[in-house]
């Protein structure tokens, strides 16, 4: 009897909350929210391509070659739009994977920058190349340019260096 007691009492209790909802809180109501993993993102990359003679290809402009490396800039964000840099991959004509590649937005700010490791491998018997992808994050406002530092030891003449930085843009005031 004592068992039949407890059922009946949880079973009169559950009755009572279902009972007790008031038909308020069950209202639909609109909720602001922003969910970030909806694309108003829109998927972007620059490719730029170099040769120790200068800009071969793509988002390179303003090269510049000096003991420190080749340095260059990638071309300007739109106006309005911030990228959001996710991964940074490339290739560059070098015997070793003693090398680094940096990325800076304003007046030589470093944003990131990357020392490996490198991946060799041999361009059809002819240049060692050094290939390389990572994961990456860094921001340039709308208008910058990413400017982009490759430092190469023992570089491979006459061949091409490419350096992509991908991601999304967003609108700049969120």
């Amino acid at each position: 009897m004592n068992v039949w007691k407890r059922i009946s009492f949880v079973l009169g209790y559950c009755a009572i909350g279902l009972i007790g909802i008031n038909s308020a809180s069950a209202q639909v109501r609109a909720a602001y929210v922003k969910n970030v993993d909806e694309p108003g993102r829109i998927p972007y990359s620059q490719m730029a391509g170099f040769s120790p003679e200068g800009c071969a290809y793509n988002a390179c402009n303003n090269f510049n070659h000096s003991p420190d490396g080749y340095r260059f800039s990638g071309d300007p964000i739109p106006a309005g739009k911030r990228f959001v840099a996710q991964w940074v991959s490339g290739e560059i004509p070098a015997a070793t994977g003693y090398n680094t590649i940096a990325i800076m937005v304003g007046p030589a700010t470093h944003v990131w920058q990357f020392a490996g490791p490198f991946y060799s491998y041999d361009s059809h018997g002819q240049t060692p190349i050094q290939s390389f992808g990572t994961p990456a994050f860094f921001t340039v406002e709308p208008g910058a340019s990413p400017a982009i530092r490759v430092r190469m030891q023992d570089p491979s003449p006459g061949y091409q260096t490419s350096i992509v930085i991908s991601g999304y843009l967003i609108d700049a005031n969120n």
